[in-house]
């Protein structure tokens, strides 16, 4: 194997991890912080040095390929993705949020594939196993009301992760026409949060929830975005996505160790079913838009 497809899979696995810690990242803060607050640290930290990196031609000509309708579809679909995955981080815990958002996006995504006439076949299986993860992991995580609350805003995530995808599809060309897509996802869903997170910015005051911030923009968004844009480009997508279910597996870990968030048997069937649900989309083939879960 080459030196270069090699450091591919570990790029890809490494964003899979560093997205995977975000919702325990959001936990560590002290004094708690609001999950919209997070939302908006995300998105703008991250987009902003991310635009430094893509450079303001790019990101002009990738506005204008999707349009005024695609910018706006894309920033209400990844302020709605941020804002209900850390909702469902702090009534569900880190893990579960994880395990349920990264099942979702592909069942949400076939399943728009679907109603476009846009889906074929093959894509039934994977369908089928990817709804079947969601419904397994909402099951095994979730008791009573607060729990199928959360699990609920969990499954919103992953949809409006799916919904970010098909908005900014045009733009899947280039390498870094999908990373400039993805910038101006994410600054203009930091606009859209920001009316909701401003009366709460206070909470960033203590040096431990500032730097927790900046790890969520800076490592957790733009190098794992960066990482797997290049991944992307020499990999390509099918083979990427079976790195993903690096997300919840190093959700599960990281809660286990550092918030005390127990792991028994029906958390490790949940994340076995995951990855098996992962392994057989990147071997049936991608449905379109992208199911795989920044």
């Amino acid at each position: 194997m080459k030196v270069r497809n090699v450091l591919a899979y570990a790029q890809a696995a490494g964003a899979a991890v560093l997205w995977g810690t975000v919702g325990v990242a959001g936990a560590l803060a002290r004094p708690a912080v609001s999950p919209f607050v997070w939302a908006w640290a995300r998105l703008s930290l991250g987009g902003m040095f991310l635009a430094v990196v893509v450079g303001p031609r790019r990101l002009s000509r990738v506005a204008r390929t999707l349009g005024g309708s695609g910018v706006a579809h894309a920033a209400l679909f990844m302020a709605v993705f941020q804002g209900s995955f850390f909702v469902a981080a702090t009534d569900l815990g880190a893990g579960p949020a994880t395990m349920i958002s990264v099942a979702a996006a592909p069942a949400a995504s076939l399943l728009g594939a679907r109603r476009h006439r846009q889906a074929s076949s093959p894509t039934r299986p994977v369908f089928g196993l990817a709804l079947a993860t969601a419904v397994v992991s909402l099951l095994v995580v979730s008791v009573g009301v607060p729990g199928l609350c959360g699990a609920s805003w969990a499954i919103a995530s992953g949809a409006a992760y799916a919904g970010f995808a098909g908005a900014v599809a045009s733009c899947d060309t280039h390498p870094q026409d999908r990373l400039a897509a993805v910038v101006i996802a994410l600054l203009g869903g930091a606009l859209v949060v920001t009316p909701v997170a401003a009366p709460q910015i206070a909470q960033l005051c203590s040096l431990r929830n500032v730097l927790l911030g900046a790890y969520l923009g800076l490592v957790a968004t733009a190098l794992a975005y960066a990482w797997f844009a290049a991944a992307l480009a020499i990999l390509g997508r099918t083979v990427v996505l079976a790195t993903l279910v690096g997300q919840p597996v190093a959700a599960t870990l990281l809660a286990c160790q550092l918030l005390g968030w127990p792991v028994g048997w029906r958390t490790v069937v949940a994340l076995a079913i995951a990855g098996l649900s992962s392994a057989w989309l990147a071997i049936s083939g991608r449905p379109r838009p992208d199911p795989h879960l920044f």
